[in-house]
């Protein structure tokens, strides 16, 4: 079980080095769900609701139910809409199954047409050939841009594939991996011209103290320019937590609510850009 791990991290870390080139310009990741952005997106060892599909997919595999959860935001005020919405369902056979549709529409901000769009099907599952209380994922991402103003007129889109760890190593303890876009291509719509996109290298920690809080600390964008965040979780009853995290230049806070199957999340974030705030609302099924 030691050597399995051993090869599933080496193979992911390796890869990720060896396909590692410029940092991300489009499609570059933001805060999916008020919970997370309230950590200060310090998500990838605890990915525990619908936002796994994006932040971590071997997260989906702990997911008992089906659920749906949609957000949306206006980034720091400049009219960038962020736009978020996934469907989740578990399956006995292959594990829990996500699909999610993420855009981007700068139009308001740039005085021209610009969107950006994702699409991903994901699905983690519970794995027995590794140590401790382990899930493996993987997604395939779908890109897509849309470009029209009056010097250009292009469009971009492609394919990629990621990939996931996320293992329990005690109750109180869990560790994540998430390499996002392994192998992926673009290419443009006018010129045929193709191009990677940069390995996405994130690992995160989550510890868990006296079952009320929840703590965690991610490295992002490990190969090019590592970031660090740290976030908080303390759950005042069953159906109430606040959360605080810290990311670069970014201060960030948050509640979430629970009735039922209903969940909502607030988080407000305060950086050099502005202040952003995101409201996620999922129900489970």
């Amino acid at each position: 079980m030691r050597r399995s791990f051993g090869f599933v991290l080496l193979f992911m870390l390796s890869f990720a080095l060896v396909t590692a080139s410029q940092e991300r310009g489009a499609f570059t990741q933001l805060d999916l769900g008020g919970k997370a952005s309230g950590m200060g997106g310090a998500f990838t060892a605890v990915a525990d609701d619908a936002t796994a599909v994006g932040w971590n997919s071997a997260g989906l595999g702990n997911l008992q139910a089906g659920s749906v959860s949609v957000m949306n935001t206006d980034l720091y005020g400049l009219g960038i809409a962020h736009s978020y919405l996934t469907v989740t369902v578990p399956n006995r056979k292959f594990g829990t199954v996500g699909l999610s549709w993420e855009r981007v529409n700068c139009s308001p901000a740039l005085g021209y047409g610009y969107l950006e769009d994702k699409l991903t099907l994901a699905v983690g599952k519970k794995v027995s050939f590794l140590p401790w209380d382990s899930n493996l994922g993987v997604s395939l991402n779908y890109y897509s841009t849309e470009l029209d103003s009056a010097a250009l007129d292009n469009a971009r889109s492609g394919l990629g594939v990621s990939i996931a760890f996320l293992g329990k190593v005690k109750d109180w303890l869990a560790v994540g991996i998430s390499a996002g876009d392994l192998a992926s291509s673009i290419k443009s719509d006018e010129t045929s011209e193709k191009e990677n996109l940069p390995v996405m290298l994130s690992l995160g920690v989550s510890v868990r103290c006296l079952n009320r809080l929840l703590l965690a600390a991610d490295v992002h964008d490990l190969v090019h320019s590592p970031q660090i965040s740290a976030g908080a979780e303390y759950s005042l009853s069953h159906d109430l937590a606040v959360r605080v995290g810290l990311k670069p230049e970014t201060i960030t806070a948050g509640i979430g609510v629970k009735r039922g199957t209903l969940n909502f999340d607030y988080s407000y974030n305060r950086g050099d850009l502005g202040a952003s705030q995101r409201i996620s609302v999922g129900v489970s099924f």
